[in-house]
């Protein structure tokens, strides 16, 4: 492995990490799940995969995994006693003293291939349907004993990037990618959009009073990234745009947050379908698919219009025209020379330093062709060599 260095010169070996593979064997008892959880998320921080919110909601994730592979699965407890007073906790106490099932183990995986980290947890229960369960709890109209079972299960498809489930429902493979790594397989259209986001109270309502305005860094029919005011422990939100056909208003889940600055946090959620319920929204997946896929169309044949040649395609091009900076706080503008461009995003060199994240209007002048202005945020300042920077910077 290479040792990488930070922009202080201090290295971080965490970062040098291109490999990491462990594997682990714990019993079905209660006591060993706080002590697994305490020894896999660490090495995520360290890596860089995970920041202190992300190391929470990790936590979040494998303690309700490995609980289900314990509770649900090794001793094989239905999670309906959990609505029936004391009947959970006494057949927890009364199976994990039996030592047939206690001795029973959970068998962890976590590996590392330099840009996410893959947890396998595998049980020896009964398992349940693959198939079925998954497309149950996504229905227009999922039943309320199915929503009760599969709290956990949504919990955890909120928190991380990738989920499937093996050997008939007694294995769970989860993951999450390093922050701006991008998985998603629907068309993704980096657009700027206004949009206002608000959050479902604990009744499952919406108080539109408390909405939030929010910013769209790209788009697609399955799930968008925004850049938002900081809001703390929100898993579903209801986003409200402005459509070809007047407002729209689609919910999805938080899956990863990553802090910009103190007030503004990127949000990368995934839409769900709608609920037929839910005033002003879709009744059905395929009519908010639809008018989703009639934005993304409508938004980009507006950019084709408004950007020049050069931002037509997200593949990057050698860009070495002139750069002008702003760094909106009224200071004049500063000159750099640009090194590539592509559709969202450029970079350039500059005898300035810019504060990670920082929000910055950027002018671009290729030859004759009118200047095209736009607003970035800088995700990379790296000292090159006396007061030289290399600088990146991600278009909003």
């Amino acid at each position: 492995m290479t040792v990488t260095q930070t922009d202080n010169n201090i290295p971080r070996i965490g970062e040098a990490v291109q490999a990491s593979r462990e594997s682990l064997s714990i019993p079905s008892k209660i006591e060993w799940i706080e002590k697994a959880v305490d020894h896999l998320v660490p090495p995520t921080q360290v890596w860089g995969i995970c920041d202190e919110d992300r190391a929470s909601r990790l936590t979040i994730v494998l303690t309700e995994a490995l609980t289900n592979a314990v509770v649900h699965g090794n001793l094989g407890i239905s999670s309906a006693l959990k609505e029936d007073g004391d009947a959970f906790a006494v057949e927890l106490s009364k199976r994990s003293s039996q030592p047939d099932l206690a001795a029973k183990p959970v068998l962890i995986e976590a590996e590392y291939d330099g840009t996410t980290v893959t947890w396998t947890i595998t049980d020896q229960g009964e398992g349940f349907d693959v198939e079925d369960f998954p497309k149950r709890l996504d229905s227009e109209e999922p039943d309320m004993d199915l929503l009760l079972s599969g709290r956990g299960v949504m919990l955890i498809r909120a928190f991380v990037d990738d989920i499937s489930w093996h050997l008939g429902g007694r294995q769970i493979q989860f993951s999450m990618d390093r922050p701006g790594l991008e998985r998603r397989e629907q068309h993704r259209l980096q657009t700027h959009q206004s949009v206002r986001v608000a959050t479902f109270e604990e009744d499952g309502q919406i108080d539109w009073g408390k909405a939030l305005d929010a910013l769209t860094l790209d788009l697609s029919t399955g799930g968008a990234s925004m850049l938002h005011p900081s809001i703390e422990n929100a898993t579903r939100l209801m986003i409200e745009i402005n459509g070809p056909q007047g407002k729209m208003y689609v919910p999805a889940q938080v899956c990863r947050t990553q802090q910009v600055d103190d007030d503004i946090v990127q949000i990368g959620c995934r839409f769900l379908a709608p609920d037929p319920d839910q005033s002003g929204a879709y009744t059905t997946l395929a009519q908010q698919t639809q008018a989703l896929e009639e934005l993304i169309a409508q938004l980009e044949e507006s950019q084709d219009t408004n950007n020049f040649s050069a931002l037509r395609s997200h593949a990057r091009a050698i860009f070495t025209d002139p750069v002008s900076v702003d760094t909106l706080d009224g200071n004049p503008l500063r000159s750099a020379i640009g090194r590539d461009l592509s559709k969202g995003g450029v970079s350039f060199i500059g005898q300035f330093e810019l504060p990670q994240g920082a929000q910055v209007g950027i002018t671009l002048q290729h030859k004759d062709e009118k200047p095209l202005r736009v607003l970035g945020i800088i995700t990379r300042c790296n000292r090159l060599t006396g007061n030289h920077y290399d600088y990146g910077v991600k278009f909003l």
